[in-house]
């Protein structure tokens, strides 16, 4: 499933669905920003969050999974910077 994305005329994937129509990925935005994305088991529970890590521009520079570290991944951000 594709929408439209806040403020543009761009589309965005917002779930991904299979020959059922049964949910086997989601993603959530921040407006046009993507914050996070999961998979989806065939009972209906979000499994495998993946969280994106952006720079301050809003550029994703990476996946962080649902166990990250996020003092670790801000000294990973930091150190991509210099």
């Amino acid at each position: 499933m594709v929408g439209p994305t806040v403020g543009t005329d761009l589309e965005v994937i917002h779930m991904i669905t299979d020959q059922n129509d049964a949910p086997k990925c989601v993603y959530i935005y921040a407006g046009d920003q993507p914050l996070m994305r999961f998979e989806v088991e065939a009972t209906g529970e979000p499994i495998n969050p993946r969280v994106y890590l952006e720079d301050a521009s809003g550029s994703v520079l990476g996946l962080a999974d649902g166990q990250f570290d996020v003092n670790r991944a801000n000294a990973a951000l930091k150190r991509m910077k210099a």
